[in-house]
């Protein structure tokens, strides 16, 4: 069996590295769904700014 270094100095078996391989799918599946939260929210906080803008130009609008 062979072992890896860490940046620590700890030891990595090839067993673990064989897990993390395998867990790499499922890290990327989350990744992706992370992300794809972060652009939906983005985009929402971008359509609230707009419509807050809209609101507030028609109420000035209005007002005088």
């Amino acid at each position: 069996m062979f072992s890896f270094s860490t940046r620590d100095g700890g030891e990595v078996s090839t067993r673990d590295l064989q897990k993390i391989v395998q867990a790499l799918p499922q890290y990327s599946e989350q990744v992706e769904k992370l992300t794809l939260h972060i652009e939906v929210d983005d985009c929402f906080k971008i359509i609230s700014v707009y419509m807050f803008n809209v609101f507030m130009f028609n109420f000035c609008i209005h007002k005088s």
